[in-house]
């Protein structure tokens, strides 16, 4: 049953949503020191994962340092940086204060908690708040066929349709995500009115807004880009790094730079296919009005969100636990190993209440985001308002 096939007059939004407030209010209540070890030990695990990635990384070009230190600038930000600044430990009692959003990647902490092309701040407020709240809308920054509006209207060749995708999915990080986050960052600080002025043009011509693609040097916001986002990630990982293997050689320096570069472009590929695509694709609408109730909210959440497969450490992992977007998304500020004790759970109140409830491959989510891309298919609005008498 697609989800844009689905009447919400003949669903029970407000029972599920009553089911849905009671399972996530019994899963905060048993929190604890379990969530607090998860944490610490996926903290250790990446770090310990970058130290044998690099100290393999001057021998020669090789997997083995391309996979570590790509996994681990995925994972710090998919897993560290996502649920930290989303509060999900803030409440526990005894949590290290690095592990909460007041002092995770704030300040100085950026470069030794989760130093990203993207500000940690900015990403915060754009995710958190743009995302989250507007969730499938056509405001919503994030919102996948309006981004990808130039390439689905493009009447280039086909082949050329492909060679752009590639290009998007491998710099989308640096192209995309840190020059819109600082935008709408940039836009805060002078007035909520301004972000809701750039929301309402994006919703408008159901593009992105073209102040989030300003990249010269020379203008204002571009300059604050390039000091914030590009120089510091870029020298730290493509000039200073390999600098320090300096003394092993020439030919060692060069393997860590080329080592870097791979791992890089194996970031971008592997955050584009496990984060972008658990919002697009034929089978997800998307949503061309506020929403107005709590069950609206949670039905939106549910029908405009897809999981990946899921089910233990190694697989929660290698999927940066976005392989819970649907859980993630009924309730953003639970730590990330919570969400596999609540998946079965909220699969079978959809079940019970006749909600579609999406979960594939990420190879079958990727390949529909690529249809959309393309132009091949497209996401259509979803009507999730009640009628009167069922309101």
């Amino acid at each position: 049953m697609g989800a844009a096939l689905v009447d919400i007059q003949k669903i029970d939004i407000n029972g599920f949503a009553e089911e849905i407030k009671r399972l996530g209010k019994d899963a905060k209540a048993t929190v604890g020191k379990k969530e607090v070890r998860h944490v610490i030990a996926m903290d250790w695990l990446f770090r310990i994962m970058y130290v044998i990635g690099l100290a393999t990384s001057w021998i020669a070009i090789n997997p083995v340092s391309i996979f570590l230190l790509g996994m681990v600038k995925s994972c710090r930000w998919t897993m560290m940086g996502h649920f930290i600044l989303h509060r999900a430990y803030d409440r526990i009692e005894g949590i290290p204060k690095m592990y909460t959003s007041k002092v995770f990647a704030k300040g100085w902490r950026r470069f030794i908690d989760w130093f990203d092309w993207m500000v940690p701040g900015a990403w915060e407020f754009e995710h958190n708040f743009l995302h989250h709240y507007y969730t499938g809308e056509v405001g919503d920054p994030d919102f996948p066929q309006k981004n990808v509006s130039t390439i689905r209207e493009s009447k280039m060749p086909k082949f050329l349709k492909y060679i752009y995708a590639f290009i998007l999915m491998s710099t989308w990080r640096y192209v995309y995500y840190a020059p819109n986050t600082l935008f709408y960052h940039e836009l805060k600080k002078k007035s909520n009115e301004a972000v809701d002025e750039a929301m309402r043009y994006e919703e408008e011509y159901k593009k992105s807004f073209p102040g989030s693609r300003i990249y010269s040097p020379f203008s204002k916001f571009g300059a604050k880009y390039w000091v914030k986002c590009l120089l510091p990630y870029g020298l730290f990982n493509f000039v200073i790094i390999p600098l320090l293997f300096f003394p092993l050689g020439t030919h060692a320096m060069w393997m860590v730079f080329w080592n870097m570069i791979l791992a890089e472009l194996f970031t971008n590929i592997h955050t584009f296919l496990i984060v972008v695509t658990n919002h697009a694709g034929d089978d997800v609408p998307y949503f061309d009005d506020r929403v107005e109730t709590k069950a609206e909210f949670y039905f939106r959440q549910v029908v405009g969100s897809v999981n990946y497969s899921c089910g233990n450490e190694v697989v929660d992992i290698m999927h940066g636990y976005n392989n819970y977007q649907i859980e993630h998304h009924l309730w953003p500020d639970l730590p990330m190993n919570k969400y596999r004790e609540l998946q079965p759970k909220v699969e079978k109140l959809c079940a019970k209440y006749g909600i579609p409830y999406k979960k594939d491959s990420v190879w079958v989510r990727s390949k529909k985001l690529l249809d959309v891309m393309l132009g091949r298919t497209e996401m259509k609005p979803l009507n999730t308002k009640l009628s009167p008498g069922k309101a």
